[in-house]
């Protein structure tokens, strides 16, 4: 397994470097154009390539091959392995990355397991249950009654802080949920949106 989160990443140097999100594509539904979406759907295959002919790690270039396939089948590589016949490396890789982006983009606790729950086809059912019983703070609520509710304008924004209340616009879209952290690259963001379509103020974060 832990081979398999090392060696996943020998295809980076196959990926565009103006997608770097593009893993995250089915996360996101983003549209690719048809030749970015070839160049992403190879690299698992050109990962597994490259460490096949190793000795002893086949194994390990299986769990990069089916790193990013959905339990049901679906994604890539298009082929008929699903379920339990994927490598178990692989699902726990597929979760773990997919748990991490989340993550990252500021969806925590209990919300991201809501979220991958949701996405009843993706995930190993068995697996994601046990991964986040092993990260039971991690499934706390967010937001805490302990600490002080602040209203914020944009510009006071922090990375860390947990969202109250929606960010929207002022023409009431739907910019970022409460129950969020932010992250410096959605407070980029946001800034963005308020210098061009105006941002509901206050925000109420903790």
């Amino acid at each position: 397994m832990n081979k398999g989160r090392v060696f996943s990443f020998l295809n980076k140097p196959c990926e565009p470097e103006t997608l770097k999100f593009t893993l995250n594509a089915a996360l996101k539904q983003y549209q690719m154009v048809s030749l970015e979406r070839e160049r992403v759907e190879n690299a698992p295959q050109i990962g597994h390539d490259l460490l096949f002919h190793i000795p002893r790690p086949e194994p390990v270039a299986r769990i990069v091959l089916y790193r990013e396939k959905h339990y049901d089948g679906t994604g890539f590589p298009q082929d008929k392995v699903a379920g339990e016949d994927m490598p178990l490396g692989a699902r726990m890789l597929k979760l773990l990355h997919d748990h991490a982006f989340l993550e990252g983009e500021g969806v925590v606790k209990k919300r991201a397991f809501d979220t991958m729950s949701a996405r009843t086809r993706t995930y190993d059912p068995v697996l994601l249950e046990k991964c986040f019983m092993c990260f039971e703070t991690f499934l706390t609520n967010a937001i805490s009654a302990e600490r002080p509710v602040l209203p914020l304008v944009v510009h006071e924004l922090q990375p860390g802080v947990v969202l109250v209340s929606d960010i929207k616009t002022k023409g009431d879209i739907l910019l970022v949920a409460a129950g969020n952290r932010l992250t410096e690259v959605m407070i980029s963001r946001l800034h963005n949106y308020s210098n061009d379509d105006g941002i509901k103020e206050p925000i109420y974060v903790q």
